[in-house]
């Protein structure tokens, strides 16, 4: 069973290396480009396309597990932050719309995932991470668990926000 934190020597090496800076040497420009052009999510979209365009182009780039459990702690407690007594005592009033909305979403991903198996070849595994809508980073932790296709997995997210984020600057 691996880690969650993995925090070996190899993964210290790995922030070190050429791979990884030159994530950060793209990733930081391309999102100040993108909040400066008031893109939805910036810090997010801008670096996951130019990283996406930069490795589409060839160029060896890696993410090292110990920098990405860093991110994914740092994102937990922003997001925690937002959840208060309020939050909670509303739950109440949502109920039925959870429910209604976890049998929605569920059926989504089931027609989704076999769309994906029978046009785009991906095996079933793949799919299902692929078609479940949001959470990337903790989906893409648990493909990566289960060895499933990075790549068809960031890729098929990636469309998503870029769909979502573009129907939202458009008004649709």
């Amino acid at each position: 069973m691996s880690n969650a934190i993995p925090f070996n020597k190899k993964e210290i090496k790995s922030l070190i290396s050429s791979e990884f800076l030159l994530v950060i040497l793209i990733s930081t420009p391309s999102a100040i480009i993108a909040e400066y052009f008031n893109v939805p999510l910036a810090w997010m979209l801008g670096p996951m396309i130019a990283i996406s365009i930069a490795a589409l182009m060839g160029l060896k780039v890696a993410m090292p597990k110990l920098a990405l459990s860093g991110i994914l702690i740092i994102l937990g407690l922003y997001i925690g932050t937002y959840i208060d007594q309020n939050l909670i005592n509303q739950m109440v009033n949502w109920i039925w719309t959870t429910i209604i909305m976890f049998f929605y979403i569920l059926v989504s991903i089931i027609i989704v995932s076999k769309y994906l198996q029978k046009f785009s070849g991906y095996n079933e595994k793949t799919s299902i991470f692929s078609a479940a809508p949001g959470a990337l980073g903790p989906l893409l932790i648990l493909a990566e668990h289960e060895n499933s296709d990075l790549s068809q997995v960031a890729t098929a997210h990636l469309i998503r926000l870029i769909n979502i984020n573009a129907k939202n600057r458009i008004n649709i």
